[in-house]
């Protein structure tokens, strides 16, 4: 007998069962979303000063530093996180954000989740570069880079079929600069440009055909250049690993 949907074929009683079940995620679901928008709430009644409905820079870095009170965003991480919280990008549509902008409400939680891993996984941030920093140069250049990001996706379980090319590397020299020089990664920016190929990545996981592997080796199909979009439903995998190791170095582990 083939297998059927979760309550299709099953008993009245099961299916009564599966039903409150969804009701009772649904409830969960719909609290998470009322806490969650409270709590956006409280931040802009307290640091939206002159309450114009968006955090602008001075306001953002309040905040941050109330919610981190030892670590003081500096001027260039708030650029990073205004430019991407007020930018546009969808997968068929990327629009570059404003330094000189402001986060809106819909921009706010994942501005602060993203400064919180920052701060979160220095340490970890701080071994990775030094790994591939080869030449100790201080800087990664774009050979380092390329072999950095494919080391990377290879530890993420559900983007080990995923391979970095030299346009991917392009994208995320461009996305993360932020000294001017599009040519290599500092350290100030490895947390930007592990956060843009960890987006790119899970594009290219949903575009890229999963290859079984052989006796020979895996074998990668090549799609050209993949854009950024939001990630939905390609993390289940890595979160069965992170509970397995804390110390993992995937990219879902460090972001």
């Amino acid at each position: 007998m083939s297998a059927s949907k979760p309550g299709y074929g099953a008993t009245p009683q099961a299916r009564i069962n599966a039903i409150k079940k969804q009701q009772r995620l649904n409830a969960a679901r719909e609290e998470r979303n009322k806490q969650l928008q409270q709590q956006i709430e409280s931040w802009y009644s307290q640091f939206d000063t002159n309450r114009n409905g968006v955090l602008e820079r001075d306001e953002l870095r309040a905040l941050l530093q109330h919610l981190h009170p030892d670590h003081a965003p500096d001027e260039k991480m708030l650029d990073w996180l205004i430019e991407r919280a007020t930018a546009i990008e969808s997968f068929s549509l990327q629009l570059s954000g404003s330094l000189h902008g402001a986060v809106s409400r819909l921009a706010i939680m994942k501005t602060v989740e993203k400064y919180d891993a920052v701060i979160r996984q220095k340490t970890r941030l701080d071994e990775i570069f030094r790994t591939a920093d080869v030449d100790g140069s201080g800087k990664l250049e774009r050979t380092e880079v390329l072999a950095m990001m494919n080391d990377l996706a290879s530890k993420t379980p559900s983007l080990r079929h995923v391979r970095a090319d030299e346009a991917d590397v392009e994208w995320v020299l461009e996305s993360c600069d932020m000294d001017n020089d599009k040519t290599s990664v500092s350290r100030e920016e490895l947390y930007q440009a592990l956060a843009t190929w960890k987006e790119l990545a899970q594009t290219k996981a949903r575009t890229e055909p999963i290859v079984e592997e052989k006796t020979i080796g895996r074998k990668n199909s090549h799609i050209g250049k993949a854009y950024k979009a939001d990630a939905a439903g390609t993390a289940a995998a890595d979160e069965e690993q992170l509970s397995k190791s804390s110390k993992s170095s995937s990219l879902c582990a460090l972001l």
